[in-house]
C-alpha cells in the first residue's frame, strides 16, 4: 500500500520527502528546520501510538497538517483525534479521497506551492 500511495502522490505532483515505518521513526526523522507541509499517517503502527505521534507532531511542528489514513474509522478514534488531526480518511474510501482532502488542505493553507508528504 505504501509504495502504491507514494507512486500515486508523486503522479499528482506531490514531493515525498520522508517515508517511515512507525511513529517514533517519523518523530526522529522530521527536519526541525524544514518540516513537511502534510503528513499522511497510517495509524496501525507498532511502536509509538498513533495518538501520541499526532500529539507530538502538533506540539513540535504545529504547521504540519496531519492526515490519518486508517481502516478503523470509528467514533472513539475520531473523537480522540479531534483537534489533533486535520483529516481522518478511511482506507475503504480509497485513494481518490486522499486527493480530495489534500486539495482541501492546500486551499486552506495560505502559502502552499507544493505539498510535501
Amino acid at each position: 500500500m505504501r509504495e502504491c500511495l507514494t507512486h500515486i502522490l508523486s503522479k499528482w505532483g506531490y514531493q515525498i520527502i520522508l517515508i517511515v515505518s512507525n511513529g517514533q521513526e517519523l518523530i526522529n526523522e522530521i527536519s526541525l528546520d524544514r518540516p513537511p507541509d502534510i503528513c499522511i499517517l497510517d495509524i496501525n503502527w507498532p511502536s509509538l501510538s498513533e495518538l501520541e505521534t499526532c500529539k507530538i507532531l502538533k506540539e513540535q511542528w504545529p504547521v504540519i497538517q496531519i492526515v490519518v489514513f486508517t481502516m478503523n474509522v470509528i467514533p472513539s478514534l475520531i473523537q480522540k483525534l479531534n483537534g489533533i488531526a486535520d483529516a481522518v480518511i478511511s482506507k475503504a474510501d480509497g485513494i481518490l479521497e486522499i486527493k480530495v482532502v489534500l486539495e482541501q488542505l492546500k486551499i486552506s493553507k495560505v502559502d502552499v506551492s507544493s505539498a510535501k508528504v
